[in-house]
């Protein structure tokens, strides 16, 4: 803001003085992968904060619950969009939560998820929990993302019959995200669901990786249990699987493991947790599985160009460019909104640098406002920083006459030393021709006179032979030694 402030008193002094604003030339558009960093480490990737950053956004998700054959996905692992006050030089660990995989295999990541629990026969494996995600800054543990418990492996064809498939699904895996607990699998002869994760010293997973679903037992046919998935300070516990002999029971699902936000931390906020189910644009490019993003925030200025002064009436351009100080002034992707005194004019699309026309405003003094809302959204971060102004007063003064023949006064003709008249000096509303200016030879004056007076034989009055003295050219009577 106070960036903003600074480049606005600047702008303001200028158009006092009566000068113009030059704009830069342009640049090209910065991608956003200039502000974001991506991590896939599940344990621990570090990374120093450059200089002139004062705060940044990490993303945090938690791995999903694997599921395959389940009758819902597998349980879903904490977001957060966090906020933290930084300096140069702080160094951040990353912990990237992956995802429990099919086939049993557990998500790694800060705390780990369990391992998917074993089939029967024709039955199938249960699917691993997620690996939960963290966040340090120098050290010190801020944030960690829970992992989605493992959902349950389906129970076995009782039919064997090809295009004839009867079997029992498993169930969902707990969620990290809603707190919904595990599901049961189908049918009678399914395994207990797990427990999500609670901070309970006595829970059976506290300060413990998630729980490996069970496997179902020799001859049942039936579905291994899903396991749990890894959190802190505790994980969820292991899905049962599918029971009795021959008795095709389906495997249950895992419960989820915690998430946990330091609340002693004052530089850490968070903005927001949680998203929607199937929402994917609820972060847009922050949010992506099995890996952790941080983002530089993009740090939106705007300036507009024009004249300080127009006539009134005429048309006039302005140029207006949003820009990202943190990158070097780099032209930030957008939407604008161009108000004359309070009114929108013009509203679109711009690169971060457009030059708008103006038609003709009324005289007086007048306020132009462009409003600039940057595209890149960052969650609710967005709300504060995507939207910056800039303003421009300029005065519109009153537009000169046009020029006509009355603004010009005829002066009286000097015919002497051979001049040529260009206006009107017959009084019958014709200039006099130049007949020099044709590339002719034209006489001189004091000749036309000499050929006028051979030509009259009658004497002139004393007033005509005055004038004729009068028209005769100078003579230099000046004696020289």
């Amino acid at each position: 803001m106070a960036r903003r402030a600074a480049a606005a008193a600047v702008a303001c002094a200028l158009i006092a003085t009566g000068m113009t604003l030059t704009a830069p030339a342009a640049a090209q558009a910065a991608p956003l992968l200039e502000h974001e960093f991506t991590f896939s480490d599940p344990k621990g990737s570090d990374w120093v904060v450059p200089g002139v950053v004062t705060d940044v956004l990490v993303a945090l998700r938690g791995g999903d619950g694997g599921c395959v054959n389940c009758s819902q996905p597998g349980g879903r692992g904490q977001s957060y969009l966090l906020q933290l006050a930084v300096t140069p030089g702080d160094t951040l660990t990353l912990y990237a939560g992956q995802s429990g995989d099919v086939f049993r295999t557990a998500g790694q990541g800060f705390v780990d998820g369990g391992k998917g629990g074993d089939k029967s026969r024709s039955g199938s494996v249960g699917n691993g929990g997620g690996g939960a995600s963290a966040l340090k800054l120098n050290g010190e543990l801020l944030a960690v993302a829970g992992g989605g418990g493992g959902g349950g492996g389906h129970g076995g064809d009782r039919d064997f019959r090809p295009f004839n498939i009867d079997v029992d699904f498993g169930g969902a895996g707990g969620d990290a995200a809603t707190g919904e607990q595990p599901g049961w699998g189908w049918g009678k002869h399914a395994g207990n669901p797990g427990k999500n994760a609670e901070d309970n010293p006595s829970f059976a997973r506290y300060g413990k990786e998630g729980e490996n679903g069970k496997s179902a037992g020799f001859m049942t046919s039936g579905g291994g249990g899903g396991a749990g998935g890894g959190g802190y300070p505790a994980s969820g516990t292991a899905g049962g699987a599918g029971k009795k002999r021959l008795g095709f029971g389906a495997g249950s699902g895992g419960g989820a493991g915690m998430s946990w936000i330091n609340s002693d931390a004052p530089q850490l906020t968070v903005l927001e947790e949680a998203c929607p189910n199937l929402d994917f644009t609820c972060w847009g490019l922050q949010r992506a599985d099995s890996t952790v993003k941080v983002t530089i925030p993009l740090q939106v200025d705007a300036v507009l160009y024009g004249p300080a002064e127009v006539a009134a009436g005429s048309p006039f351009e302005v140029r207006g460019i949003a820009q990202d100080s943190i990158l070097g002034g780099s032209p930030v992707d957008g939407t604008y909104t161009l108000e004359l005194d309070g009114e929108p004019i013009a509203t679109g699309t711009t690169d971060g640098d457009i030059t708008l026309p103006v038609e003709g405003i009324a005289e007086g003094t007048h306020t132009l406002t462009y409003t600039f809302t940057a595209k890149h959204r960052m969650g609710a971060y967005w709300n504060d920083s995507a939207v910056t102004r800039a303003e421009l007063t300029l005065a519109a003064t009153p537009t000169p006459p046009a020029e006509s023949a009355d603004d010009y006064v005829d002066l009286p003709q000097d015919t002497r030393n051979g001049g040529t008249p260009d206006k009107d000096t017959n009084g019958k509303g014709t200039p006099d021709k130049d007949t020099k200016a044709k590339g002719t030879e034209g006489k001189d004056a004091d000749a036309q006179d000499e050929d006028a007076e051979d030509e009259s034989d009658e004497p002139l009055s004393p007033a005509e032979e005055r004038l004729r003295e009068a028209n005769k050219p100078l003579t230099d009577t000046i004696e020289r030694p």
